[in-house]
């Protein structure tokens, strides 16, 4: 009788250790293995107000990588570059610039914008600028597209294939709005403020056309 009480004893003990082990497993974050400090635990008041955070990485969790940043300086300057040249994968190329512009921010686009009103660059570039902003879906991005496509046209005594690049342009613009999701609202507008003949029958073109999806 008392070695089955023994042995009772035996095996409770040894399910209580497995069980405490197992819980310190899964409450190990992966630096205890790397040898790091564990965090200790900090009361409410040590704790700086908006202060980030860090949770503790399991040790079936992969790192994530860290997300990649674009240089649309470079963007820009490499994508213009074929532009002249044949394009042996046009879709390849449309997907690979709609994905730079799913990522842009309203920073983004002044620094896209200063690139197509700058009259010193190739208007490759120029117009790519442009593009890369007509691109984008976000519901911000409609103010600042018509921002571009109502700045001044410089004066018609210029160059007249310099004059119809900085048309081109703003035109480019009036493509990225005709897309939003108050197309029709922000074209309608340009129109009472725009005096441009070329313009003004593009936003029209445009409002005519059947609603993109």
């Amino acid at each position: 009788m008392k070695r089955l009480r023994t042995k009772r004893w035996i095996f409770f003990a040894l399910m209580s250790a497995s069980a405490v082990a197992l819980v310190w497993f899964f409450r190990i974050p992966e630096s205890f293995e790397t040898g790091a400090t564990l965090p200790q635990a900090t009361s409410p008041a040590s704790t700086p107000v908006g202060a980030a955070i860090t949770r503790p990485r399991w040790p079936w969790q992969k790192p994530q990588p860290p997300p990649k940043t674009v240089n649309l300086v470079e963007v820009v300057q490499q994508e213009s570059q074929a532009m002249g040249r044949t394009d042996a994968n046009p879709q390849g190329t449309l997907e690979r610039l709609i994905q730079v512009a799913a990522q842009l921010q309203p920073h983004d686009f002044e620094t896209l914008m200063a690139m197509a009103l700058n009259a010193s660059l190739a208007g490759d570039q120029r117009f790519l600028a442009a593009y890369l902003m007509s691109l984008s879906r976000q519901d911000w991005a409609a103010p600042l597209l018509k921002v571009l496509a109502l700045t001044p046209l410089p004066d018609q005594k210029l160059d007249a294939r310099l004059y119809d690049q900085e048309v081109m342009i703003r035109a480019q613009a009036l493509e990225g709005l005709s897309h939003s999701t108050q197309g029709r609202d922000h074209l309608t507008d340009f129109l009472r403020n725009q005096d441009n003949v070329s313009l003004a029958q593009h936003a029209q073109r445009l409002l005519r056309a059947p609603a993109a999806d």
